[in-house]
């Protein structure tokens, strides 16, 4: 059972960091690609 719960909770932690790098990303990428759609356009 300790092994279970331990596995519970490192999969929960990854999870965790993955939404987190998910999110980072999308937040670093976005403005990026509307500055260069932007900038194509004039």
């Amino acid at each position: 059972a300790a092994r279970e719960a331990q596995l519970v909770r490192d999969t929960a932690a990854v999870m965790r960091l993955l939404e987190t790098a998910l999110v980072l990303n999308n937040e670093e990428t976005c403005p990026g690609c509307r500055a260069e759609e932007a900038a194509g356009e004039e």
